[in-house]
């Protein structure tokens, strides 16, 4: 019934996208197909969009293996945009892995960046995601099949029944290198698109222990953990379940653009404008300069 009532070209994009009897539930990944083709129509008056030389000439210079060359020219042309605008990927140990993550946080922003009218269709996309109700036997077999360590299996069993959906419609976290590790992006995600108003959803909380290991697990140098132990706890949580930093060439450099990011966030929730990022770039990148040689 959504996807009678919808627009032809609406329609179109939704069927452009091949079959759906890969996913767990056709009919709430339905309904995720609608709001991807909504915000791809709304995204050229969000952002300027990228263009297929662009976008070309971005996995070129970044020497973007194929699955990651196809997954971004996949993406409306807002989420290129923002991809793009972030720079260089040459610096990271694995730039195909870097662009997946950059795609899925592009994504978030775009669909905040969408506004009310956007709004209400994700709320009903997650309606119809909660109708589903995933059942306690699909949550453990994804978490069998996919690998996932115990506190990655926590988080996930610990979460609504339609953040526990979303993610697992998104598929196998198989090909990734740390399946434990992007389930919580999916489950970052998933909460980005799920109603603001669910019940229990108090303020962010992160430990003083949770933030040393953090450090710790991280090799994080003196002056980016006095950064991080700063923060508020929101951007500390905000940082820390991004994963681990471990696979970038300089993880104490890596967690003041996470710390960054997630100052943006908090104060302009998931679509901060381009220029306010631009802007906060340079005194981020104070404390990290401070400890350089």
């Amino acid at each position: 019934r959504a996807l009678r009532a919808e627009p032809n070209h609406i329609k179109q994009i939704v069927l452009d996208r091949g079959s759906l009897a890969d996913c767990t539930n056709p009919s709430s990944a339905v309904i995720g197909r609608i709001r991807d083709a909504r915000l791809q129509v709304l995204s050229p008056g969000v952002t300027p969009s990228a263009t297929p030389e662009e976008v070309d000439r971005f996995i070129s210079d970044n020497a973007l293996d194929e699955a990651a060359a196809e997954l971004l020219r996949s993406q409306a042309a807002a989420v290129q945009r923002n991809v793009i605008d972030r720079g260089s990927l040459t610096e990271c140990t694995n730039p195909s892995s870097a662009v997946v993550g950059r795609v899925r946080e592009a994504k978030a922003q775009v669909t905040a960046a969408a506004g009310a009218a956007t709004a209400a269709d994700i709320s009903g996309a997650t309606m119809a995601a909660a109708e589903s109700s995933v059942t306690d036997e699909a949550v453990e077999k994804f978490i069998t099949d996919n690998s996932l360590d115990e506190s990655a299996a926590r988080s996930l069993r610990g979460e609504s029944a339609q953040v526990k959906q979303i993610v697992i419609d998104r598929g196998s976290l198989l090909e990734c290198a740390n399946p434990s590790s992007a389930l919580i992006g999916r489950i970052r995600d998933a909460k980005v698109q799920v109603p603001r108003t669910l019940p229990n959803a108090g303020p962010a909380t992160v430990s003083p222990e949770e933030v040393d290991k953090f450090i710790a697990d991280n090799a994080l140098d003196e002056s980016a953990a006095q950064h991080l132990r700063t923060q508020a706890p929101a951007v500390q949580r905000n940082v820390i379940d991004r994963g681990s930093l471990a696979e970038c060439t300089n993880p104490s450099s890596a967690v003041i653009g996470r710390i960054r990011d997630a100052k943006l966030t908090a104060k302009y929730g998931t679509s901060a404008p381009m220029s306010a990022r631009l802007a906060a770039a340079p005194a981020a990148a104070a404390p990290a300069a401070a400890a350089t040689p």
